[in-house]
């Protein structure tokens, strides 16, 4: 639908609101949005809803496509399927997390959903469990969605002044003092906090956040209590690399975030060694790190992907060291294990030879008793020793 065109829509029932406007049944399948004429100015407009567009034409893989957009008549409004009306703030529950092996499959399908966006070069910009909704798939398991992409951007554009009561949650430490111009960076890190929400529940969250007084997360916080749920290593190691506190450390994308994941889940199973990945990869690395801005020369897209073949094979040796560490300590336990068997093994040793020196007099004792009984010698000494052992 054109943008400068009316959209035709009765409301049929009133789902509630937020800071950006009202939300309402269209019919049995679409929802819209009403944002006042007052919330955004014409430059606002226009970018909402040239991105509403260019969304609408792609139709991306868990992210939700626009129906419908334009202005009715001052209102700002656009509309998506109806399916997607709960989101998953409502659903994660505050003191427990969700299924692991259900927020592990979601959360790989949300990253995919930003492999797509960031491919066509766009920034979700508000990734967080507030516009991620649940939908039945096509085997019968729900499947997450990436909502609201079109006013993602909103709160950057009106320079703050359109933003989420809780945004500022799940923004990077970068954002701690005030929000700036979204990355594909800033939709990583706060997937990641969405994903630990995800596992742990919202107040596990909540006090990573006091650990970390620079903004964000505490990574150093939050990772036990994912090992405790037993989220797959894999799913941790990507996680780590998503949230950490410098935006040049993060993947510099999606893309390239979801390649490293495969990556070591195919080395994990044995298809490429740690090692030899490590020695191709130095071997051929060099440059410095390059800030994804959406830039295609191709000399900086090199930089890029070979620095961050080195990030995430710094990470899996990271992992490596790890494992050994925990199998030195096993030795260590097993070598102090055998030190005090050995010392047991000594004091029985000292013990037999101490009753062996306790015996020898009653031995000897025994001996010229038999000699006696048997008609040897029977000198006066053979006797007196017998009496002093009676």
């Amino acid at each position: 639908m054109s943008t400068e065109l009316p959209i035709e829509w009765t409301p049929q029932q009133s789902l509630g609101g937020d800071h950006f406007g009202k939300v309402y049944a269209l019919d049995a399948i679409r929802i819209v949005r009403l944002i006042p004429p007052d919330k955004l100015d014409d430059q606002v407009r226009r970018q909402l809803l040239d991105r509403a567009a260019q969304l609408g034409s792609l139709h991306l893989p868990h992210v939700a496509t626009p129906m419908a957009w334009g202005r009715y008549p001052d209102e700002t409004v656009y509309c998506v399927e109806r399916r997607l009306a709960k989101n998953l703030s409502v659903t994660i529950p505050k003191l427990a997390g969700l299924d692991v092996g259900d927020a592990t499959r979601w959360i790989m399908q949300l990253l995919d959903g930003l492999v797509a966006l960031h491919g066509s070069k766009i920034v979700h910009g508000d990734v967080r469990p507030e516009n991620i909704f649940l939908d039945a798939g096509a085997n019968g398991k729900q499947c997450a969605w990436l909502a609201d992409t079109a006013i993602g951007h909103l709160w950057w554009w009106t320079k703050g002044k359109l933003i989420s009561p809780d945004a500022a949650d799940y923004h990077p430490p970068e954002f701690a003092a005030g929000p700036g111009q979204p990355t594909p960076q800033t939709d990583l890190y706060m997937l990641g906090i969405a994903a630990c929400e995800m596992y742990l529940g919202k107040k596990a969250v909540d006090k990573a956040r006091k650990a970390a007084p620079a903004g964000g997360i505490s990574w150093k916080a939050i990772r036990p209590a994912l090992k405790a749920v037993k989220v797959p290593s894999g799913v941790r190691v990507l996680l780590g690399r998503l949230l950490k506190s410098d935006p040049d450390k993060r993947p510099q994308d999606a893309g390239a975030a979801r390649k490293a994941h495969d990556r070591r889940d195919k080395t994990v199973k044995g298809v490429l060694p740690v090692a030899v990945a490590a020695a191709l990869v130095i071997g051929v690395l060099g440059g410095a790190t390059v800030w994804y801005r959406g830039q295609t020369a191709t000399v900086s897209g090199e930089l890029a992907r070979r620095n961050q073949e080195l990030t995430n094979t710094k990470g899996e040796l990271t992992d490596a060291k790890d494992k050994l560490k925990e199998t030195e300590e096993a030795l260590e336990k097993a070598e102090a294990a055998q030190q005090k068997a050995e010392r047991h093994r000594d004091v029985a040793a000292a013990e037999r030879n101490k009753a062996e020196q306790e015996l020898a007099p009653a031995k000897r004792t025994i001996a010229d008793a038999l000699d006696i009984l048997q008609g040897g010698p029977s000198d006066d000494t053979a006797q007196q020793r017998i009496e002093q052992a009676l």
